[in-house]
């Protein structure tokens, strides 16, 4: 399972979100879990997630600092 982080839009809708996810791992419908979202204010309203994706991702985007992999904690 990956995270990728600091996914910033414009709007709030889940089809924004869906296509940004859709460019970065460069699939069609990538399965994808909202991890955390919080709203960036200080130049106009920015809406920041990070999301998990479980499953293979390009290796491009394992270069990039943003994307990590993600263990959950079991209890």
């Amino acid at each position: 399972m990956y995270i990728i982080r600091e996914i910033k839009l414009k709007d709030s809708t889940y089809n924004s979100l869906q296509e940004k996810v859709d460019s970065l791992t460069r699939t069609k419908k990538s399965k994808f879990e909202i991890f955390q979202s919080s709203i960036d204010a200080r130049c106009g309203i920015k809406y920041v997630y990070s999301v998990l994706i479980d499953g293979d991702i390009p290796k491009h985007l394992l270069k990039n600092k943003s994307v990590q992999i993600f263990e959950k904690k079991r209890i």
